[in-house]
């Protein structure tokens, strides 16, 4: 049985300092497509990648998001801060 790929800080970092960094863009995009579960850890980092980008005007969109995560991004609230493709 193949151990669930979970969302964590390491896959997050690069965003976050690009937007920082000034490099300006008018989306970005994080891709869901090889996770499985994000934990408490991934949403933190997430609410923070989001505040970041938008702070610095730009649009945030999750894609390739499974179900199960869809479910827990709208409990969470999430959902109403980005945009899912």
């Amino acid at each position: 049985m193949n151990k669930p790929k979970i969302l964590h800080h390491a896959g997050l970092r690069p965003a976050k300092s690009v937007v920082q960094l000034g490099v300006f863009a008018e989306e970005l995009v994080v891709n869901f497509s090889k996770t499985e579960i994000v934990n408490s850890i991934g949403i933190s980092i997430l609410l923070d990648v989001i505040d970041t980008a938008q702070g610095a005007g730009a649009m945030v969109v999750f894609s390739d998001v499974n179900e199960s995560t869809i479910e827990l991004f709208d409990m969470l609230g999430v959902t109403k801060h980005v945009t899912l493709a």
